[in-house]
């Protein structure tokens, strides 16, 4: 599937495009979004097979670890070897 690129600015309601996001990361797509000073890039570690096109994107190896934000009890971080 080609890269599709949405342009906030353009939708005629912004909140559509974040559920845009999140029905590509529940696919198991990555999603790039720019922030103040770099871009990030998102994968769902709960779609099969989207940590290794993280990895695989990223040039990394998954002996690198990973920061996979969740929302445990403690509401800490969790860091994950993937």
């Amino acid at each position: 599937m080609p890269p599709a690129v949405i342009d906030v600015r353009k939708a005629d309601n912004p909140r559509d495009v974040v559920h845009i996001a999140v029905q590509a990361l529940a696919e198991g797509q990555l999603v790039v979004f720019p922030t103040e000073t770099v871009y990030g890039l998102a994968a769902s570690a709960l779609a099969p097979g989207a940590t290794e096109r993280l990895h695989a994107v990223k040039g990394g190896t998954s002996r690198v670890p990973t920061r996979w934000p969740s929302r445990a009890r403690t509401r800490r971080p969790i860091m994950s070897r993937t």
